[in-house]
């Protein structure tokens, strides 16, 4: 049996992923992109509820501008 990726595990928020503000990668437009589509085709799911789509995108838009002020 293999074990799971750390962000299949749960979080203390219910969601699988992180905990907030420790993920190790930084969030960029496309991975921002694919947890948005991923929460328009399930809007029950745990990510839409706890509206990681909308986080996704704001620290995506937040990292590019840190991007771009290098």
């Amino acid at each position: 049996m293999t074990k799971p990726h750390p962000e299949q595990l749960p979080t203390q928020s219910g969601r699988a992923g992180y905990a907030q503000g420790m993920s190790k990668t930084p969030w960029d437009k496309e991975a921002a992109a694919r947890v948005q589509s991923a929460a328009a085709r399930n809007p029950d799911s745990a990510s839409a509820r706890d509206q990681l789509d909308r986080e996704a995108q704001s620290q995506a838009a937040k990292n590019e501008n840190e991007e771009d002020d290098c």
